[in-house]
Formats: C-alpha cells, structure tokens, sequence
C-alpha cells in the first residue's frame, strides 16, 4: 500500500469548532457549541455570544458576554451546571445586559484544546485550556486602569464565596432531571491577590478586583467537580498541577492529535480534510464521562438518581434514538475499551435507579421514542464488549414488559403494546414509529438473549420483532397508524408530518425495520416494488404537510432547504435509508447518493450540517461513510459498503493492529464500487465483518466512474 501523505501541521489545526454554529431555533446546521473540550470531557467551555438559555451562541455574533462552563448537549434539552465568566477593565459593570465586549472572529484561535480572543472593550487578551475536568485561563489586562474577573449563575440558584485568592461558586442549576440535591462545584484559583474591599457578591453575580502584578497577566486554575468543593481541588492538582498555561494547551494538543491521528486518510482535498477531522472531533464530546478519580485514584461519580456517590464509571448528555446509529458503532471500532466502560455506566444507571436511560441529561429524561439503550447494548454485546450481560438482560426486559411509574424513561405504551402487537394511536401518539422501534429493541434484546442461552427469551422476542408487521398497510403500501379496535387512522397522507410518526412523515419514519429487511421487503411486494418505492422517495420533491404540528417546525424546514427529494438526512430516521438500495441488491444507487451527501450537505463551517449535530451522530455518519462503510443494523457485527472518500487511510486500532484501506483509484469521478476485499477475501453481499476489520491488514476497494452493479456474490 502506498504511504500516506504526511500532513504538515497539526492535526488539531484541522479542527473547526464553529461548525454547525450557524444555528436558530427555527433552522438548523447543526444546533452546535464551540465546544472547547477534551474527548468526553466532564465539563466543556464555550463562548457566550447571545443572553439566551439555549441557543447562546452564534457564528454571526461579534459581541461576548463571556466564556460559559457548560454541559448542554443541545439547545432542546436545556443546559445545567453552567457558570458564566466575563474578564473586565476600566469601569465596572455589574449587569450581564450591560457588560459585553466586542471582538473579531477571524482573530481569534478557537480549537478544541486553546481559545484565543481578545476583549476589544476592555483590552483584556483571554487565552484558555481545558482538560478533562479542569481549566486554565491567562488573562492579560492592557493600560486600561484596574482589572477583575465576573461570575455569574445565571439566574439559577446557587452560591458564590470569594476567600483569599479563591472564588468558589455552587450552583443548582439543571434541567430538573437530576436528584433534588444535585450541585455542580467549581473553584478558581489566582496566582495573584485580590482585593477584598473592591471585590463583592450581588445577586447571583461576583466580581474579583485583582491586584495586577507588573506583568498585568494573571493566570487562574479553574476545577469543576459534582461531588464537593474538596473533589475539585483533587481533580485539579491530577489534571493540572504545578503546569502553566502553556504546558497545559500543549498537553491538550498532543491528547487531541493523539486522538485524531487514530484514523490517517489521504486523497481528500483540504475542505473535506478539515471535515473529517472536525467531524471525527465532534464524534468524540458525547457521552460525557462525570466520573472523578478520588485522592486514592479510584473511580467514583455523584449519581444523578439517588443523590448518593457511588464506585465505577458514570456517562451521560446522551439521546439513544439518535447515537445508536453511528457513534457507538463508531466507539466500538476506534475505542472498544472506552465503550465498555461507557456500557458499564449505563449498568450504573440501572443499579442506582432502578431504570437503563432513554435520554440521559444528566439524569433521566422522557424524550424521543423506542427504547434505543437496547440498540446500544446489543451493539456493543455483538462487538464482543464484556460487562455483565446477565444483569443487561435483566434491566432490557424490564423496561420491554413495565411502564416506569412516570414517563422518564422507559417505553411508552409498552402494556398497550404488548396486549394489541402494536402501539394505538388513539391512546399514544408517535405510534406507528413507537411499535416499528419497539419491534427493532424487542430483536436487539434477543440478540443478547440468544447469546446467553436464554432461548424462550430469544424466542419470545423474535417473535415480537415482526411486530412491524402490524402497523402496515398494504391498501397504501405503508407503515401508518392503526386505533385500539383496529382501524387504521384517517386521512392518509404520505406528506404529513407527526400524527403516528416522529419528526416526518411517512417517507422519512416507514422504513425503521434495520433488523429485518427482507420481510420489509417481502410486506412491500418484493424486491421490484421495495427499489420503486426507495427510488419514488428520492423523486417526491421534498413538499410536506405540517400535520399534526402547529406550525413548520425547523426539521420540514431544512428539509425543504435542500434538492434530496424525500430524503431528510437532516434528521437521524433517514440515515440508513440510502443503505436499502443496497440491502436490495442495488448498490450502485447506494454509493452514488451517499456520495453526494458528504459532497453537498457536509462542511467545516458554521452551515456545516443539514441539521442537528445530535451528540456526533450526524459526524460519525460521515466518518464511517469516508471511509466506505456503514452500520446498517447496529446490534449485529456486519457493516454494509458504500462509496469512499478517501483514497488510502490507515486506523491504529486499539488491540495494536492497523487497518489499512486502499482505493488507490479512487477520485471524484469514481463514484461505483467494483469489487471490495479484506486481506484477499471478497467482501461478499457487499458487507464486511466486525472482526474481519479488527483483525488488521488491508480493505481494498476498486473503484468505478461506470455504474457498476456489483453485488459481492
């Protein structure tokens, strides 16, 4: 294999964090933060440009209100644990309305481990760097006279101390998801003096005068924990120590081209090279790790559900509905070992309450449909994750045979579902999509089940999955929504959005069957009407009907932003359906359009995505798609072909072996796959194996410019 091209600079440097920064409530390209953060960091940092809860930051804003510790995962589930920081000279301003500076985007450094911008109305220089649970921030004050550093919650309940050369801050602030006692700790620490009688506390906002020393450049240690105060003066003498700012931004540049010289690509231009890595950065924040390492290096967390600290592992800002598709699939290749410990957390979740987690944020949160938590773990199962399978099934089938006494977590008329073989319409709204997604975690869980041994289990199961079954209509020719007698729900219309589907229609939320496949076929007449009616929803112009929705809500808008006909890759129900085509036996049709949804809906910018950016899931989709491949079933170990990006690209795999993947005639115009092999083995029914792609060695693709039907057999 030829070698790759060595790039000359940092990988880092590719790094793009204002991508999909160009976000409003009502349009999405990717409802992102600039996240300024280690991989899985326990508390991100991010600027401030907008006196707003959610959507408080946009690319197009040149005024700072400060520089805001955060843990949002996205704008729709609301912040918590966030502290506000603003650096001032010259006059004081006590009000957030009041207080914001200037300054100039393209002079300033924003990449995952430095931020670099300069306060134009203060004349104060911020420079930043993060690590896991810690910071540090240099602050240089130019000749406007005085200097301080403001704190601020926010609105939110909570308390601020200023003793010596110290400010510790507590608040309250969350989501209302967490345990009533929950408390995010956060403690600055000066190198230099502050003036007690200058610096104050009022309401919710503290301002630190600061007794400059000659340089006028002050450096403060920040550490954040959600244990104690205490636990954050552990965490930052692990994490930071006697290093200076300097030695600390360089140790977040190594980690993070550590990271992202995981994966090696060459044959990419240098737009689509700052898309990947920036996309691959993306990949990497969520979930977020909330465990800490006490004084004796042991791994503990706060818990969320029952207010108490406990041993081992802790995850969480996660939305299962959309990360089962892509990014664990993603973890288990790239970091198998930090998936376990991620597979154990969630264990955690189930031993502290009694529940696995739907959407976790940061305790448990009753949002989007299925029970997803079941994709995850039979994915991770399937890639050969150990933790303790027993207690997993025990907590799947939990939630697959009990309604949680309030909604949190859990699914959503599991009893009615359970009675009828369907979910009604006319008692739980979403139905259609709920009894397709129910069917989909009822076969993850007999993946598990059938592993273990548990055959009335599996059996048990298996036969629920084709519960698909019951929410089809053949009169129509598609999934719709059917009432407690039977009846289906009228009218019918393919272009309305909601009522018996999630966020779409019919065309973008009927094809949710990924573990059965061919009896979706088989439902829609066999494989001639299954490719009609693929090829029908690529040719339907992208019109919608609002529906049961009150108004156009920001996901039909972006999908009638773009010519993908019914395709929404703006929202995660669409993301497998180009893979179809190939499940079908028509792969060419496959790679030509996943090819131009990384050429046309992807970037490194502000738009840089056609929607949401949930938690890396739209990034890994375009990582794995980069790369030629695509997790079409998570909860088995076969991914399915598509067309590649790169030319060559080498993965370091965690247990020491290289992949190496070779498409050496690859180019823009060679869109069609002629034939694929690993280590001189066909790739047959164009689908590759799990531990195939583990093992190491080299992923060959031959590529085509001709339409090529290629079918692996």
């Amino acid at each position: 294999m030829a070698a790759i091209e060595e790039h000359h600079g940092a990988l880092v440097d590719l790094v793009n964090p204002l991508q999909g920064t160009d976000s409003q409530r009502n349009f999405s390209h990717g409802n992102c933060l600039p996240l300024v953060d280690m991989p899985w960091g326990m508390t991100a940092w991010s600027l401030q440009t907008r006196n707003e809860a959610r959507w408080f930051f946009h690319s197009d804003d040149r005024h700072l209100f400060g520089l805001r510790a955060t843990h949002q995962p996205s704008p729709w589930m609301g912040d918590y644990g966030y502290v506000l920081m603003m650096p001032q000279a010259g006059q004081l301003a006590k009000n957030r309305r009041s207080w914001s500076s200037s300054y100039r985007q393209e002079q300033a450094t924003i990449r995952p481990h430095l931020l670099d911008v300069n306060l134009l109305r203060y004349g104060v220089r911020l420079q930043f760097a993060p690590t896991e649970r810690c910071a540090v921030m240099r602050l240089t004050f130019g000749d406007r006279p005085g200097g301080r550093l403001l704190f601020d919650l926010l609105d939110a309940e909570g308390e601020i101390q200023i003793e010596g050369s110290t400010v510790t801050v507590r608040t309250m602030a969350q989501s209302g998801s967490a345990h009533k006692d929950f408390c995010t700790h956060l403690v600055a620490e000066f190198d230099c003096p502050l003036l007690a009688d200058q610096s104050g506390v009022e309401n919710g906002v503290a301002w630190t005068e600061l007794d400059l020393p000659p340089s006028r450049e002050v450096t403060v240690r920040l550490s954040t924990s959600f244990i104690s105060d205490a636990q954050c003066r552990i965490n930052v003498a692990r994490e930071i120590g006697t290093q200076s700012f300097d030695e600390v931004s360089a140790a977040g540049a190594a980690e993070w081209n550590r990271m992202l010289g995981q994966i090696e690509v060459d044959g990419l231009n240098d737009e689509q090279q700052r898309t990947f890595y920036t996309c691959l950065y993306r990949a990497l924040l969520f979930p977020r790790a909330t465990h800490e390492l006490d004084k004796n290096g042991r791994q503990v967390h706060y818990s969320f559900f029952d207010g108490q600290v406990h041993d081992g592992p802790m995850y969480t800002d996660n939305g299962y509905w959309d990360t089962y598709r892509t990014v664990y699939p993603l973890l288990s290749i790239l970091h198998p070992k930090r998936l376990a410990e991620m597979t154990e957390a969630w264990l955690n979740v189930y031993r502290e309450s009694g529940w696995l987690p739907k959407w976790a944020s940061p305790g448990h949160r009753g949002v989007m449909i299925g029970s997803h938590i079941d994709a995850v773990l039979a994915d991770a199962y399937a890639k050969g994750i150990d933790v303790d399978w027993d207690l997993a099934l025990e907590a799947m089938l939990k939630h697959a045979t009990q309604e949680h006494p309030t909604g949190r977590t859990g699914r959503d008329g599991v009893r009615q579902y359970l009675e009828l073989g369907y979910v009604p319409q006319d008692e739980i709204r979403e139905s259609a999509s709920e009894t397709m997604d129910y069917a989909y975690d009822d076969w993850c869980i007999a993946q598990i089940a059938k592993g273990l041994g548990r055959v009335d289990v599996f059996r048990d199961f298996m036969e629920r999955s084709k519960n698909y079954r019951n929410v089809f209509d053949p009169k129509v020719g598609f999934m719709r929504g059917r009432n407690r007698d039977g009846s289906w729900v009228e009218p019918f219309n393919p272009l309305d959005w909601g009522g018996s589907y999630v966020e779409g229609s019919v065309w973008q939320c009927g094809w949710a069957v990924q573990h059965d496949i061919p009896g979706l076929i088989e439902l829609m007449g066999g494989r001639e009407a299954f490719l009609a009616k693929l090829n029908e929803l690529l040719d339907t112009p992208p019109d919608f009907n609002i529906g049961s929705y009150a108004c156009e809500i920001h996901e039909m808008s972006e999908m009638a932003a773009v010519d993908f006909g019914q395709y929404a890759h703006s929202n995660q129900p669409s993301h497998h359906l180009l893979y179809l085509f190939t499940a079908a036996g028509d792969p060419a049709t496959t790679q030509r359009w996943v090819r131009r949804v990384m050429d046309e809906l992807y970037n490194s910018g502000p738009q840089g995505f056609c929607g949401d950016e949930d938690n890396g899931e739209m990034s890994s989709w375009y990582i794995f798609n980069a790369l030629g491949f695509y997790p079409l079933t998570p909860g088995q170990s076969r991914y399915t072909l598509g067309s590649l990006l790169v030319r060559r690209a080498r993965i370091h795999l965690e247990n020491g072996n290289t992949l190496e993947i070779d498409a050496a005639n690859n180019s823009a115009a060679a869109v069609y796959v002629a034939q694929a092999e690993i280590n001189g083995k066909p790739c047959e029914l164009n689908q590759i194996d799990h531990f195939d792609l583990m093992a190491g060695g080299i992923l060959r693709f031959d590529m085509n410019p001709m339409k090529c039907n290629y079918s692996g057999g």
